[in-house]
């Protein structure tokens, strides 16, 4: 399969998704785990400049305090992905592309016909507790 390319706008766009379901879904005690792919990768590297990942968390989730990037670890079925779809449809390709910008065919063809998304993950995010006060480095899982 060709790669396929995402503008800078798309990828925060989705980024942006995530973070809505997965900090929703932090308020009620449950974590959310990140699955390694295109977004887990620009996540990374945006987080590295606290600045611009600051403009970031202020523009896209909110806040000011950065969204922080913590060790989760596991694999299995996705289980925000209904939560997902409830706010924003389907997912798209973005969530089954590869850093070379390769759509895991196998992978999405499963979740087209079954609507689940079998992945491993070795972070997810989180806000820091609002009494806190804290803005901390938001990479914590490399």
């Amino acid at each position: 399969m060709q790669a396929v390319a995402f503008t800078a706008i798309a990828i925060r766009e989705e980024l942006k998704k995530f973070f809505i379901v997965a900090l929703a879904r932090q308020q009620r005690g449950e974590k959310t785990g990140m699955p390694s792919c295109y977004l887990d990768t620009f996540w990374h590297r945006i987080a590295e400049n606290p600045k611009q990942y600051e403009q970031f968390c202020l523009e896209f989730v909110g806040t000011h305090a950065l969204v922080d990037h913590l060790p989760y670890n596991g694999e299995g079925i996705l289980e925000w992905v209904p939560e997902y779809e409830a706010q924003f449809g389907l997912l798209p390709s973005i969530w089954f592309t590869d850093l070379d910008g390769k759509v895991n065919v196998p992978m999405y063809d499963e979740y087209m016909e079954t609507g689940t998304v079998r992945a491993s993950w070795n972070c997810g995010p989180a806000l820091p507790p609002k009494e806190s006060g804290e803005v901390r480095n938001a990479m914590m899982c490399v």
